[in-house]
This record gives C-alpha cells, sequence and structure tokens, in this order.
C-alpha cells in the first residue's frame, strides 16, 4: 500500500493522515473539511473539498486564539524559576537609569547648593523629572502593559507571558495590579519574610506560581509561538 492508499484507508476510517492539513473530519457537516495539526483537529469546519496537506490547498491553517483548551496545551510548558528570575532583573535594569540619575542630580544640586549663594540648582527638578519617570515607566511597565499584554519588557524578552488560568487570556490590568498589591501589602506586614518565600515559593510548585500567582488565579507560561 502506498502513501497516498495509506492516506485515503485512514480518511475512510474517520482518522486523517499524519502530515498537517485540511481533511473532511467525522461528524462534520458533507462539503467541509477541518484542519488537522498532526494531533488533533483544530478550528471549524469550512466549506471545502480538496483533501490534502496545507501546501496543496488554497486554506491557510487557522490562526490560534488564546482559549481554556490552547492554555491546556500551554500549560505543560510553565516559566521555569529561572525564567521568572531574568525576567524581573531585565524590568528592574530599565529602570536603573532613572534612579541613578535622580539620585546623581540629587547629590550635584545639594553640593552646588552648598558652593553658591544663588537660587537653587536647576539639577533639583532634573532629578525630581527622573524620579517622576522611574514610577511612571515601572507602573506602565508592571502594570498596565503587563495586564494588557501578558508581557513586561523583561518577559518579552524571555518569551514568557502572564495569563489568567482559566482563560488562558492575558491577565488584565485590574488582576495584574492586585497581584502586585498583595505582594507589597504582605511583604510590609512580614518584614519582607513573605516576599522572599512568594520569590522563592515557584522551585517547589507543581505549576512554577508564586503564592500572588495562586490567590489571583494567574500563571506565567512559555509563551506560545505564533
Amino acid at each position: 500500500m502506498d502513501g497516498s492508499e495509506a492516506t485515503a484507508t485512514q480518511q475512510a476510517a474517520g482518522q486523517p493522515a499524519a502530515q498537517p492539513g485540511w481533511y473532511a473530519a467525522q461528524g462534520d457537516p458533507p462539503g467541509t473539511l477541518r484542519y488537522w495539526n498532526g494531533s488533533q483537529w483544530v478550528g471549524e469546519p469550512v466549506p471545502g473539498t480538496t483533501v490534502g496537506q496545507s501546501g496543496e490547498t488554497a486554506l491557510e491553517a487557522p490562526a490560534v486564539e488564546w482559549s481554556t483548551a490552547g492554555l491546556a496545551q500551554a500549560s505543560t510548558d510553565y516559566a521555569n524559576w529561572g525564567q521568572r528570575v531574568a525576567a524581573f532583573l531585565i524590568d528592574a535594569a530599565v529602570l536603573i537609569p532613572f534612579i541613578v540619575g535622580a539620585v546623581a542630580a540629587f547629590v550635584a544640586a545639594e553640593e552646588a547648593d552648598a558652593n553658591s549663594v544663588e537660587a537653587d540648582s536647576p539639577l533639583w527638578i532634573v532629578g525630581a523629572v527622573l524620579f517622576f519617570l522611574f514610577f511612571v515607566v515601572a507602573f506602565v511597565n508592571s502594570v498596565i502593559v503587563h495586564g494588557m499584554t501578558g508581557q513586561t519588557v523583561g518577559k518579552r524578552v524571555m518569551k514568557t507571558m502572564l495569563v489568567e488560568e482559566t482563560s488562558g487570556k492575558p491577565a488584565g490590568v485590574g488582576r495584574v495590579f492586585g497581584r502586585g498589591l498583595i505582594a507589597v501589602i504582605a511583604g510590609n506586614l512580614t518584614a519582607n519574610i513573605f516576599t522572599i518565600v512568594d520569590r522563592l515559593w515557584p522551585l517547589w510548585d507543581d505549576k512554577n506560581q508564586r503564592i500572588a500567582d495562586k490567590v489571583t488565579s494567574t500563571v506565567v507560561i512559555n509563551k506560545p509561538p505564533k
């Protein structure tokens, strides 16, 4: 039996060929095809009768959308502790120029004022602006962009993302803000003991979650390829 006969036999039995492509799925309406990705059916049936691999038909593979089913596949690929730490350090590195610049400006301004009888040095303003930008960039990166896309600068570099555990979608601004607030409040109430335990928790957790992730029902996964 050659390859084409084997493919025909599989299709007749309701089982598509091993190669990804468009095939008639058992139970779908006549005259429709559904995409087989090599291990399971993907998407909805579409009108068509030309059976074959993706390169042999004008139909394109369906786009992968975030869904509970999609998360079920991705959930076996949770981001590990090293990836999470690396993403955190990259995000911190983004903020270093602002805080270092602000401190340097404040120190220079104080020295300038000590050696001058003129008005306050404009370096105070420079320092204040840099200090303000430090908080703005931190909030935008860690809360707004993080919540909307699931990724901070660090997570984008590490190709990981924060998603809502049940839907598989980016966690959302409110949930990300609450996740951070829980960590900050609990850390302050426990002299940062909670912060240390929370950051180390993914080392032994089945889903590599922090405690704050468990409370807010979020997970960090390796971002699936587009």
